[in-house]
């Protein structure tokens, strides 16, 4: 584990990290005060607007987690700096591997925990997170080998786009995210697991072949 680890840390360095974790901090501090106001409003239209914004903010926190991983994919497109001197490292097909797993690993407690937070306020909201989330992650993994970028945040682009259509039908008080029977939303967070298990695992089968290509 310690050789993931090392790995995972020299594709995207302390700063990033460090990054990643404020970032995930701030959006954790920007959703409880959307849901303190949501709580305890009298306005109702001031309520609605956080009833309808709440479910895509409480997606900010596990999804900056997946944002390094980013970075260790993009150092296998001939185009990013660095590029020839990772590919120079002794064994370092082996390292992004490592890397690319270790990037897949790490954002599951952050998802987990926040998964169990947003239970509490809504079980439904919290399965629809872990769906969304861990069919972003899937899908990175899936496309994140591709040598365009585009090819990469496209996938994940349509995923977005599709959850955000699906939250603008369900935004009135009897049936938004927040009130919803979590029963329905369980099939949901299931397929999402699945799409994360198996884009992970091609990921990390197909990673060394990938990074011995041709630029």
């Amino acid at each position: 584990m310690r050789e993931y680890v090392r790995d995972f840390r020299m594709f995207i360095g302390r700063t990033a990290m460090l990054t990643t974790l404020c970032g995930i901090l701030a959006a954790a501090v920007g959703f409880l005060i959307f849901l303190a106001v949501w709580t305890y409003t009298g306005n109702e239209a001031v309520k609605g607007f956080c009833e309808g914004f709440i479910p895509m903010w409480s997606m900010l926190v596990p999804i900056l987690g997946y944002v390094p991983c980013n970075m260790v994919f993009n150092y296998n497109r001939a185009v990013t700096p660095g590029y020839k001197y990772f590919h120079s490292l002794p064994d370092s097909a082996r390292s992004f591997r490592r890397a690319v797993l270790m990037g897949s690993i790490y954002p599951l407690p952050i998802t987990l925990v926040w998964a169990v937070m947003l239970w509490l306020c809504s079980p439904a909201l919290s399965l629809l997170m872990l769906f969304m989330d861990l069919t972003l992650k899937g899908a990175q993994n899936f496309f994140g080998h591709a040598r365009s970028v585009w090819m990469m945040f496209i996938p994940m682009m349509v995923i977005v786009t599709s959850m955000g259509f699906i939250m603008g039908f369900t935004s009135s008080d009897d049936d938004s995210f927040l009130n919803m029977d979590p029963k329905i939303a369980m099939p949901l967070a299931l397929a999402g697991a699945a799409v994360f298990v198996l884009g992970t695992v091609y990921s990390t089968i197909v990673a060394e072949s990938k990074w011995k290509r041709e630029p």
